[in-house]
């Protein structure tokens, strides 16, 4: 292929706070197995973008942006020779690789910088400007990059390539990435591989950034640890005849705190960001990737004679990923507000193919359970391998919908609307209760989309508040965006979810997780308009945490979902016990009496922790976890939980009709599905975050 194209759903981004996200079902391609040595993890890295350069020879397109000339800003300090240019014998694939070629001779162009045997040289070199005149160019070459296709572009994540160098002296081969605001150096810049073909730099990676991080020995914009030899060690594990000869692994993974640069999976060099001065970390912002073979200049000098032309960079691929995000599928009952809170049923509980659909008073029955897919598809509880599908894949009105065996057929594609239909694309008929009648066993058909609330239902959730990573403000590095803060649901399928936020909710910057939300303890906190979770049913909550200090007067509510009089449930800091806790109240009213709770079972703490609560319906029971382990039992209520049928909250909790118990800390990435996760799972969903986030596990406190 020769790209391929995904949305990246940056819930660490700024955009990702502010922009307004698809609601739909999306299908996305796998990540490729990491076959070779140094290659990306399937089981950690998504796939976000690649350019595989196969098929017939063509030169670079899509997402590529050539760079022509040989002066301007991105050469005034290097001075290097090469006009880079648009032809393609400087850059085109070869059916399997893209190869980037060096050649000697100007073409008829000329050169602001140029070799010392030049003819031309004294004229390029005059010191009078007036005087100074170009000279022919001595080697043309190809730079292109992928500014102009925000597709291509990372913010965090994995950035490879699979490189195969050209060896020649005198060259300096590049896989690169630059800042998209702010220019060079502010914007900064990430090397990712560097290379002069001499033992100083085999293999050179590093970060360059601006003029405040001065080196205290040089004086210069650059970390004192770049080009990877923090402490004086050259990577020369490989040869040059081996970069030259054979393809090998360069890769940047990127996290909030830290950057870090491997080939072919060894470690080569990692920065970090408690290892500049505080205000100094420009690497919070989008960068785009550069792909070029320079030719001489101050660095590697000009080539030597016994470096024959051309010289030639084989790129086998470029690709970018984002850290696996832990999806917690959409897993409830889709209701049908309209008539009377009915719940789409399969007829007769029966798995036939072709058994038609109803709507049905609500039993969360396995009949009336269904799984909202990230490929597209409705999927039945009654088996895995049973969909929801339109009936011969028919596309006129009044076409039963029905269960039928999952086939990846468009009959079986679902996209869920901002308004609360669900689309069949393949027909462009939404699902529709047929007659919109109201009555029992009322059966199921595709209808064109029009506004009735015969087309609206009510689907399982799951959904992320990232509230962490927020770009900084591009006039002031040193402060957060003064932009209003809101919380976008970064990680449903199926619903919107924005959470609206009061002033004592903001931005502030942390070592480990960037800049991220936090609570004042007073009058903070994000709320949605409507409820999240059916707190009656099954439902998991969770949030990654950083208390302010233990020595808190009362408790402190992270998460809560509002009742007319108190919350639903407390995910929380229990004041009295030091602990963290999941609470149930017994009932809706100001003094609720026979409440619920599960404690940890070691005190919390200030160190950012992960929290979970579940509720098993089934077992009518609540369940508290901390850094993905069990504390405890799961803790049976003597009664079904009523629903709170309020707003979902971050930052307090509600007790005697009143806002309160707000919380003093960071909150981040913050998630709530209407499945009751088993202890596994919440284990893994920990796990996977950990990886996501900053890479080192917390040490459990119990």
């Amino acid at each position: 292929m020769r790209s391929t194209r995904r949305r990246i759903l940056r819930g660490i981004s700024g955009a990702a706070l502010t922009a307004s996200l698809c609601a739909g079902l999306l299908a996305l391609p796998a990540s490729p197995a990491a076959a070779l040595p140094g290659q990306a993890d399937s089981q950690q890295w998504e796939l976000a973008w690649a350019d595989e350069f196969n098929g017939a020879p063509h030169q670079p397109g899509d997402a590529w942006t050539y760079e022509v000339g040989n002066a301007g800003n991105y050469n005034s300090g290097n001075k290097e020779l090469q006009y880079y240019t648009k032809d393609a014998d400087n850059a085109q694939t070869d059916g399997d690789n893209l190869v980037i070629t060096a050649r000697r001779g100007s073409k008829g162009l000329k050169c602001a910088y140029v070799r010392e045997d030049n003819p031309g040289r004294a004229q390029a070199d005059n010191p009078d400007p007036a005087q100074r005149k170009e000279a022919d160019c001595d080697y043309t070459s190809a730079r292109i990059t992928t500014q102009n296709a925000p597709f291509a572009q990372s913010r965090y994540g994995r950035i490879e390539s699979r490189i195969k160098l050209p060896g020649g002296k005198g060259l300096l081969p590049a896989f690169w990435a630059l800042g998209t605001s702010q220019g060079w150096p502010n914007g900064g810049e990430m090397d990712i591989l560097e290379s002069v073909a001499k033992p100083e730099c085999l293999v050179c990676s590093g970060l360059i950034g601006p003029n405040r991080l001065v080196d205290s020995q040089s004086g210069d914009a650059r970390f004192s640890h770049h080009w990877g030899n923090g402490s004086k060690n050259k990577f020369q594990k490989l040869t040059n005849k081996q970069l030259s000869e054979e393809f090998h692994v360069y890769a940047m993974d990127w996290f909030p705190d830290r950057v870090t640069f491997s080939v072919d999976g060894m470690l080569i060099h990692e920065q970090r960001k408690a290892d500049v001065p505080q205000g100094s970390w420009v690497f919070d912002r989008p960068f785009y990737v550069v792909l070029n073979l320079a030719v001489g200049g101050g660095w590697p000098k000009d080539p030597p004679p016994e470096t024959s032309f051309p010289q030639k960079m084989y790129v086998d691929y470029v690709r970018l990923y984002q850290p696996k995000r832990p999806l917690v599928e959409a897993t409830g009952t889709i209701r049908s507000p309209y008539a009377g809170d009915k719940c789409i049923d399969v007829v007769g509980a029966s798995t036939a193919n072709s058994t038609p659909l109803q709507t049905l008073n609500c039993k969360n029955n396995p009949a009336q359970r269904w799984s909202v897919k990230t490929d597209g598809t409705v999927r039945s509880a009654l088996g895995a391998d049973k969909c929801l599908d339109v009936r011969t894949s028919g596309t006129t009105d009044g076409t039963p919908v029905q269960l039928y065996e999952c086939n990846g057929s468009g009959a079986q594609q679902w996209v869920a609307q901002k308004d609360g239909k669900l689309r069949n694309p393949n027909s462009g008929k939404c699902l529709h209760i047929s007659h919109a009648s109201t009555a029992e066993s009322a059966r199921l058909e595709i209808y064109q989309c029009i506004d009735t609330p015969a087309e609206v239902w009510t689907l399982p959730v799951s959904a992320e508040w990232p509230l962490h990573d927020r770009l900084m403000d591009p006039a002031d590095l040193d402060k957060p965006s003064t932009e209003p803060m809101t919380a976008r649901n970064a990680n449903s399928t199926t619903h919107d979810l924005t959470l609206t936020c009061t002033n004592g909710a903001d931005w502030t910057d942390d070592t480990v997780r960037g800049v991220s939300a936090r609570f004042d303890g007073t009058s903070g906190s994000c709320s949605a308009d409507k409820p999240v979770v059916n707190t009656s049913d099954n439902f998991t909550v969770s949030a990654w945490v950083k208390l302010d200090s233990v020595d808190q007067p009362w408790n402190r509510t992270l998460v809560s979902q509002d009742g007319k009089q108190t919350s639903g449930f407390h995910l929380q800091y229990d004041a009295t016990a030091k602990k963290w806790a999941f609470k149930r109240m017994s009932e809706d009213s100001a003094s609720p009496q026979g409440n619920a709770g599960v404690l940890s079972t070691a005190p919390a703490g200030t160190e950012w922790t992960h929290l979970a609560g579940v509720y098993s319906a089934a077992t009518n029971t609540i369940s508290l976890y901390v850094n993905g382990r069990p504390q405890g039992a799961p803790v049976k209520l003597a009664q079904k939980p009523w629903e709170a049928k309020g707003a979902f909250v971050i930052g307090r909790g509600k007790w005697a009709g009143t806002a309160g118990d707000y919380f003093p800390g960071r909150i981040s990435s913050v998630r709530a599905s209407t499945v009751d996760l088993s202890p596994a799972s919440v284990g893994t969903l920990y796990r996977e975050d950990v990886h996501r986030m900053n890479l080192e596990l917390p040490k459990p406190r119990s």
